[in-house]
């Protein structure tokens, strides 16, 4: 019976959590009749909020029963444990002292001392509160208060909430006790008047609880303002006498023991308002209630959102036996820490863990995890070398060795002489049986080289290492990090300023944003510029760890671009005496340098930091001879003796063969090393390969010419013979490096004698260079080549992914990049044929679509077939082709199919395949079921199709239409395509929205009031509720009488024919003066390519409220201008390029207020949304030159004829050949080449001549006045001539000849030679017009007997110089230049929009304040207009230009900037004296003065020359000379 008391008991607990999340179990550990101590223990799943789990046991417990079961309510007779915790004998859990300034409660938790006593519950046990000082009793309660037992009064409503609001608790005793659901109120209404709130509601009638009553509560703030208790039989009561402007809450609550809060209620007796809080206030999320800040987070809502309990105002609040996430939202179990799953959202539970090793990796003694192939492979890869500890040995095998293979060019050869691919070596796959292709390999990462990677993995950038934030997960970026250097003020993770009073984080230096206030963190490390499309990176003062990948973004605004593949920067430092293209780490004296091989690629290399390593042989098994071979090299052959005359002395671990001469004859023999000697061995340059001969004989010794040591490959052999035997042609570095590149055979000389009885080797060994530590020298002489793209390999010797070798060079060749016209990234680097095509692509050059697309892989792309639809469910032929119409035809159509795209059913089938989803089926005969999307039933069985469709049920679009809807009056909608093709499909794109939402207080992100022709209203200020996320506009009694709209912004102008079958949405709230009546007029304007378009709306409109609206983007929700319905051509039209678009703001005579919100617009877009498919929008096949959906655009050269229908024909750019684009509307074209310019590129540029168009590149030439080179081209221009000759037509004083080759008399000079120019006796760089001894006086900067050439460092010879000539600048690098042969452009400015301020701003000097809004353009004078100076904080103000001014402006020098200033000012004002041009760069501030300045109400326009001698340097308040 005990046992079925127990599992009673279960059962009752557990039905308490019906309804609460998770899966709650109740076991009962300590049950005793008639006893009132009952142990239960309670565990859960997936739900972790203690709070609940403690609250539902006790309200049971505060109810007096679980089930059937009389349980006593006094709290010091209730314990909850934490979870996870099981107390079997009410043994006190261990408790863990608090700190001095906070009270331990009685279940060990901490609270602050403030908190003790302060008439709030904070401990889980409520003993904060317990054994308290009575306040002084008042008086009386109030006859809306309840009076507890220790003199405390509470408000009436908190007696029996289930919650102990009296200290003592008396507020709940003696309470009604129910078993049923707690009653609550189904419905609630309010309605507001200036001075007074009516609330009504409706109890729940299911239920047989007697109400004993309500309490309706009004408070503002945290103030309690009125308080009433009614009957239960009252269902509504009117509040009087309210304060006007002042938000109310209302609060209803049915007044027993199980009341319970509805939601609050917001009120406003007038305007709407947000509640400011006091000091020592929390405010509520909803804005509309203020709090005592100690109740947030005290574990009770007393907000009514609840959000003083919720994150993030409050973090969790985990158990001993639960892990607290990072984010602070989530207590997991602690067993779940560090187990290896991410179960923290943030993933904070597996940071800082152990590193545990995963399946494929061996775990060192020292915890560290490495590749399980490292683990006995003979080298030491764990620190504590544990993973060469105890490993097995090798059992000895006999191998039968076999002739060696001879790998090609392009292969490397494996240890056991099998070939593999050169890139299939360290690839990270085995491919070699034997697996040595990955052996001696660097370890394998994902990460880029602009990054590191984290210990579990993951990869961050470099700068983010040791910057005193964590970025790897694992927290590893901030792990054996440099301590603070003790003489430094910032950490080792900041960097400081150049002011030496600032530190900031490293990761902020060069991160384009300044946050040193001296601005040094930004200051020339790295800079970018990009020049008509060609980016330049420069990085000034280069360290080793500015090394990484750099990525080039391409950015417009259709999106981003990123260059494939990035630039590798490698930073090497310069080592010893060698550089540029000598190497050697450790040579003494600049004769110890060796020279860059590099295979002819690369002329600049340094010393590996590879160190060396040995592939050796050992003798010392017996009959093991490792592959060995002894040949008989013959003229042109090598011969090989048979292995059973090879035997092995263990004892001195040699291989010999014993009466060589007697057994196999006198010849010239050699040992011909094994596999691991071959292949490619060019890390073994400057090493040493060592071995030990030794040999019998009968006879004198003589000398022989036989080489020693034979290298040879497929183009080269080396002989290297013993320094007793002359070599008569030494091999150069090229020949070694050539045969180092690819051994085919290696081979040392095993007979030195006639007649030898003994020959034998030992200790054979071949230094070579491996990239890891291995206790030996550096390997300095093996080279390191910086190779350029496409390239690899140490020496460049391989050809990089994606590139193939092409033999036209005296070494290896040239390697190319492979040919796949885009669609691969690898190729055979032997036949070129292309790997993995792309793209729907194959054949050998990825040049053919695949089967299932058509189009060109060449040119274009390849498209799924349209056999109808492109989807798999509706594509019935698995192949097409491009017909000679460039539009595709379906050639594999099934039976029941037919039509060019198997678009319709054959005779005997029905079905429409060019609806998703639906196919063609045999005809079932009989009475036919009409599809209700295409057509309707006759009385005859029939079928009446609609317009576009057709088929017995009609259930199939029509040839040129598509989209078979129940929305379309049609049935299908027609392609419309812009005239251009007849051919379409419903787009694969999916919906998607451009949107607006006001939440920032400043941002109106583009809207405006306008009238109904589009004007803006004069002083329309419209403002942002950022709480209701409206925008708002109350000025219309300053208006005139009209009808006013919203004018929608850029992004919801444009090419919108992706929005056809959306809808526009949006809501209006608008109120109106008494009085006011409806107006009748359009709801929406739209308006585009000449057409205008009116939607009106069906609702109707109350003079005051709120109204939400869906337009169809549909032609019958449209009207023309004179009211007759639109059709689908008008509003495609219209939508192709959308000028005006406008919701109307005024829906009432007499407006007084309006605002919009929610503003969304359905497009589609091609990536997956999350949205449907937009059917209705078509997607066409466009002929070459057109595309969008609707062929709405030109394509890239292509430009706009405007003839033919619509919107005009495409026709190819008229560029003469000399640019690749045009602007698409005006045919202008861009970017003109070959020295070209002109709309149409048909003239040559200043300073050239010739026929532009004869479209070749040649087709202008520079002016030969009388040469080509700036300093003897003395014409400015020329022109093509009748003999087809130039004619120079500006040639400069003191130059005469058609071509100016000639000098005027009396100059003197031959300016058709180089350098020479037409001067008198005295030049411009001479001092005076007599030259006695015929050498006139120079000035400083000049030379020569007429002082007219510059001397070296100097240019531009100047008779307006006083020095002659310009020092040369070049950044410092060099002092030699010469006058540019750029010709003179102009960077300007054009403010051709009422709304563009072209990235100008107003700035105070120290940048501290930018006004970038309050402009004015007058397009009609080019000019930009402030005038709100008065709100501005007194300061003087600049205008700061574009950034098409700012960055690198070098060719500035010597021009001029040009600009107009025109003030006004008020009676009052003065002139203050500052500067009135600033130019910084490079920490340097230039500034001019004008003079003499401008006036008030004076137009005037300035010319400054951008010379040294118009500027002054800030610092130094004096004239500079310019070292540039």
């Amino acid at each position: 019976m005990l046992f079925i008391k127990f599992l009673y008991y279960n059962l009752q607990i557990q039905q308490l959590y019906v309804g609460v999340p998770g899966t709650q179990t109740a076991t009962v550990i300590q049950f005793q009749p008639g006893s009132v101590i009952v142990r239960i223990d309670l565990s859960t799943k997936d739900n972790y909020d203690e709070d609940q789990l403690r609250e539902t046991l006790e309200a049971a417990v505060n109810n007096r029963y679980i089930g059937e079961y009389y349980v006593d309510p006094n709290p010091d007779h209730f314990k909850f444990m934490p979870v996870g915790v099981i107390d079997r004998g009410f043994t006190e859990s261990p408790i863990v002292p608090c700190y001095g300034d906070q009270f331990q409660c009685n279940n060990g938790d901490c609270i602050p001392d403030s908190r003790y006593c302060d008439g709030y519950r904070d401990c889980y046990d409520g003993s904060d509160e317990l054994n308290c000082p009575l306040p002084t009793p008042p008086a009386e309660c109030r006859n809306d208060e309840f009076g507890c037992q220790n003199g405390q009064c509470i408000p009436a409503y908190l007696r029996c909430d289930r919650r102990r609001d009296c200290r003592d608790g008396s507020d709940e005793n003696d309470c009604f006790i129910e078993t049923q659901p707690p009653p609550s109120v189904s419905a609630i209404d309010t309605q507001a008047t200036t001075d007074s709130i009516l609330v009504q509601w409706i109890p729940r009638t299911n239920t047989d609880i007697v109400l004993r009553g309500y309490t309706l509560g009004l408070s503002v703030g945290t103030r309690d303002v009125y308080t009433v208790t009614l009957d239960r039989q009252v269902t509504q009561y009117t509040i009087e006498n309210l304060q006007p402007s002042t938000v109310y809450l209302v609060t209803l609550r049915t007044f027993n023991n199980f009341g319970q809060s509805l939601p609050t209620i917001e009120v406003v007796s007038t305007e709407s308002s947000i509640i400011n809080c006091s000091p020592g206030e929390f405010q509520c999320q909803n804005q509309l209630q203020c709090i005592d800040e100690r109740r947030r987070c005290d574990g009770r809502s007393d907000c009514n959102d609840g959000s003083d309990e919720q994150l993030p105002s409050c973090p969790v609040r985990c158990n001993s036996q639960e892990f607290t996430c990072a984010d602070l939202r989530r207590c997991i179990p602690i067993i779940q820490h560090c187990d290896g799953t991410n179960d923290c959202a943030d993933n904070s539970d597996e940071y800082n863990c152990p590193e545990v090793c995963i399946t494929g990796q061996f775990q060192c003694l020292s915890g560290q995890c490495i590749g399980s192939i490292q683990y006995c492979d003979g080298y030491q890869d764990c620190p504590d070398n544990s993973d060469e500890a105890d490993c097995p040995q090798p059992i000895p095998t006999t191998t039968i060795a076999a002739e060696p293979a001879k790998c090609s060019r392009n292969e490397r050869m494996c240890r056991n002489g099998q070939c593999v691919k050169n890139d299939y070596f360290c690839d990270g796959d085995f491919d070699c049986d034997d697996r040595t292709d990955e052996e001696n390999c660097a370890a394998p990462s994902s990460c880029e080289p602009n990054e590191f990677e984290c210990r579990n993995q993951q990869c961050a950038q470099k700068i983010w290492k040791c910057d005193g934030e964590v970025d790897c997960l694992d927290g590893s970026d901030e792990f054996n990090c440099d301590s603070k250097d003790p003489n430094s003020r910032c950490e080792s993770f900041q960097y400081m300023c150049l002011s030496g009073d600032e530190c900031i984080p490293k990761s902020y230096q060069c991160d384009d944003e300044i946050d040193c206030r001296d601005r040094s963190d930004e200051i020339g490390w790295v800079t970018v510029t990009s020049i008509n499309g060609l980016g330049v990176l420069t990085i000034k003062d280069v360290h080793e760890s500015d090394s990484g990948a750099y990525t080039c973004e391409a950015m417009n605004n259709k999106g981003y671009l990123f260059a494939l593949p990035d630039a590798i920067v490698i930073v090497t430092p310069p080592e010893g005496h060698c550089t540029g293209s000598l190497f050697n780490a450790e040579a003494v004296t600049v004769a110890e340098c060796v020279s860059c091989f590099c295979f002819g690629i690369a002329q600049i290399c340094f010393s590996s930091t590879y160190n060396v390593f040995q592939e050796t042989l050992d003798f010392t098994q017996p009959g093991i001879i490792f592959d060995m071979k002894l040949v008989k090299r013959r003229t042109t052959s090598i011969e090989p003796i048979d292995d059973i005359f090879l035997g092995v002395n263990t004892a001195t671990a040699e291989l010999y063969v014993q009466d060589i001469t007697t057994q196999i004859g006198q010849g010239e023999y050699h040992w011909m090393l094994p596999q691991q000697f071959l292949g490619n061995q060019l890390t073994s340059y400057g090493g040493l390969l060592q071995y030990m001969v030794r040999y019998e004989t009968n006879d004198f010794p003589k000398s022989s010419n036989v080489p020693d040591v034979v290298l040879q490959n497929n183009w080269d052999r080396i002989d290297t013979g013993r320094g007793d035997i002359p070599i008569t042609t030494p091999a150069t570095r090229e020949d070694l490096m050539m045969v180092l590149e690819n051994i085919d055979t290696f081979m040392i000389r095993a007979s030195y004698q006639p007649l030898m009885t003994y020959t034998s080797i030992s200790d054979i060994s071949l230094d070579f260079a491996v990239p890891r530590p291995t206790g030996q020298e550096r390997a300095v002489l093996v080279e390191d080549c910086t190779c350029p793209l496409g390239y690899s390999g140490l020496s460049c010797e391989d050809c990089a992914i994606g590139y193939r070798r092409v033999e036209n060079n005296q070494y290896l060749g040239t390697c190319v990049e492979c040919n796949c016209n885009g669609h691969a990234s690898q190729c055979d680097q032997d036949t070129g044929v292309c790997r993995g095509c792309r793209d729907n692509t194959v054949g050998a050059f990825c040049d053919t679509c695949a089967n299932g697309y058509y189009g060109n892989a060449i040119t274009g792309q390849c498209l799924p077939c349209p056999c109808p639809l492109t989807t798999p469910e509706n594509q019935f032929s698995p192949t097409c082709y491009m017909d000679a119409d460039n539009l595709p035809t379906c050639d594999s159509c099934p039976v029941g199919y037919t039509g060019r795209n198997c678009e319709r059913c054959a005779p005997g089938f029905e079905g429409n395949p060019s609806q998703p989803g639906d196919s063609c089926v045999i005809s079932s005969g009989g009475v036919v079921n009409c599809d209700e999307r295409g057509g309707d039933n006759l009385y005859d069985g029939r079928c009446q199709c609609k317009g576009n469709t057709f088929g017995e049920s009609c259930d199939q679009c029509q040839p040129n239409t598509f989209y078979l809807s129940s929305d379309n009056p049609d049935g299908c909608i027609s392609c419309f395509c812009m005239g251009i093709t007849n051919q379409c499909q419903s787009t694969s794109q999916n919906r998607a929205q451009v949107f607006s939402s006001f939440s920032s207080p400043e941002d109106v992100q583009g809207f405006s009031l306008v009238n109904r022709a589009g004007t803006p209203a004069a002083d329309a200020q419209l403002a942002i509720n950022p709480a209701s996320q409206e925008l708002l506009f109350s000025g219309f009694r300053t208006l005139s009488p009209g009808v006013y709209y919203y004018q929608l912004p850029a992004k919801f102008r444009g090419d919108k024919v992706s929005s056809y079958g959306g809808y526009l949405r949006y809501t209006i709230t608008h109120r109106a003066s008494p009085g006011s009546s409806p107006m009748n007029e359009p709801d929406v304007m739209l308006q585009g390519n000449d057409i205008t378009l009116y939607h009106y709306s069906e609702k109707s409109v109350s003079t005051n409220g709120i109204t939400a609206y869906q337009v169809p983007f549909y032609e019958t929700y449209w009207k023309r201008r004179d009211g007759a319905p639109a059709m689908r051509v008008m509003l495609m039209m219209a939508l192709a390029d959308i000028d005006l678009l406008m919701v109307r703001a005024s829906l009432s005579t007499h407006m007084f207020e309006s605002s919009v919100k929610d503003v969304s617009m359905d497009i589609a877009e091609p990536r997956n949304t999350g949205q449907p498919q937009a059917y209705p929008v078509e997607e066409c096949s466009c002929p070459t030159g057109y595309r969008g959906l609707s062929c709405e655009d030109c394509e890239l050269g292509y430009t706009r004829s405007h003839g033919g229908l619509y919107l005009g024909m495409c026709m190819p750019c008229g560029c003469n050949g000399h640019a690749r684009e045009c602007d698409s509307e005006t045919g202008e074209c861009r970017n003109c080449l070959h020295n070209t310019e002109g709309p149409n590129c048909e003239r040559c540029i200043h300073g050239y001549y010739g026929n532009p168009s004869s479209s070749t590149n040649s087709g202008c030439l520079p002016c030969p006045c009388p040469l080509t080179s700036p300093q003897n081209q003395f014409s400015a221009s020329c022109y093509l001539d009748a003999d087809g000759l130039p004619t120079c037509n500006a040639c400069q004083p003191g130059y005469t000849g058609r071509n100016c080759e000639r000098c005027v008399s009396p100059l003197q000079g031959d300016p058709t030679v180089p350098g020479e120019t037409c001067s008198e006796q005295s030049s411009g760089g001479g001092g005076g017009a007599d030259c006695p001894g015929g050498q006139c006086p120079c000035k400083a900067n000049t030379e020569g007997p007429n002082c007219n050439v510059c001397i070296p460092g100097f240019f531009n010879l100047d008779e307006n110089n006083p020095d002659g000539c310009t020092p040369c600048f070049c950044a410092g690098i060099t002092d030699q230049c010469q006058s540019s042969n750029y010709y003179r452009a102009n960077t300007a400015v054009r403010f051709d929009s009422l709304t563009n301020n072209k990235n100008i701003v107003l700035q105070n000097r120290a940048r501290t304040q930018t006004i970038s809004t309050g402009f004015t353009m007058n397009p009609d004078n080019n000019e930009i207009i402030y005038s709100e100076f008065s709100s501005l904080p007194p300061d003087t103000y600049f205008w700061s230009l574009s950034p098409k001014f700012r960055g690198n402006q070098i060719t500035a020098y010597g021009g001029y900037l040009r600009f107009t200033l025109f003030f006004t000012a008020s009676t009052n004002g003065r002139e203050t004296y500052d500067v009135d041009i600033g130019i910084e760069g490079n920490d340097i501030y230039l500034y001019h003065r004008l003079y003499p300045s401008v006036k008030p109400g004076e137009r005037k326009q300035f010319e400054i020359p951008v010379t040294e001698d118009n500027f002054y340097r800030f610092e130094e308040s004096k004239r500079l000379v310019s070292t540039c």
